[in-house]
């Protein structure tokens, strides 16, 4: 299962051009990267096919991964150009696909049909690996 395409990492990240090496190698990548990510969680294709899992998320992971190493493809971590320098850390410096823990808990499955979506400093936040304890839990007199 295709979970992004050469075009949306091309609107997400900036403009390639189709039928150049820049375009293959991002077409290539595309396809090691949900390879991977299909070895990883073997059964993503068909919850993405059922729903339980976000085909946004998938195609958000991979194109995120894709763009890592199109960014930075030799591996770089540190760069200085006169007073300026950046220096680069975690997934960023590796300059291979790879995914982060937070992007692989993104796609796991939503089993839990119950909206446990808390709101947290303003920011609503919602998943399947969140437990909200029940509120008996949470009565401060306890």
């Amino acid at each position: 299962m295709a979970y992004t395409s050469a075009y949306y990492i091309s609107g997400k990240w900036r403009p390639l051009t189709p039928d150049t090496p820049e375009w293959v190698r991002t077409e290539t990548l595309i396809g090691e990267a949900e390879a991977l990510l299909n070895r990883l969680l073997p059964n993503l294709a068909a919850q993405v096919a059922s729903g339980a899992v976000d085909p946004t998320l998938a195609k958000m992971v991979v194109s995120d991964a894709v763009i890592r190493v199109l960014q930075n493809p030799a591996g770089v971590t540190m760069q200085t150009l006169g007073p300026e320098s950046v220096q680069y850390s975690g997934v960023r410096q590796l300059g291979v696909l790879a995914f982060t823990d937070a992007e692989l808990a993104l796609l796991q499955p939503d089993t839990d049909p119950i909206d446990g979506t808390v709101t947290v400093d303003g920011w609503v936040v919602g998943s399947a690996q969140l437990r909200v304890p029940p509120p008996s839990l949470c009565d401060p007199q306890r």
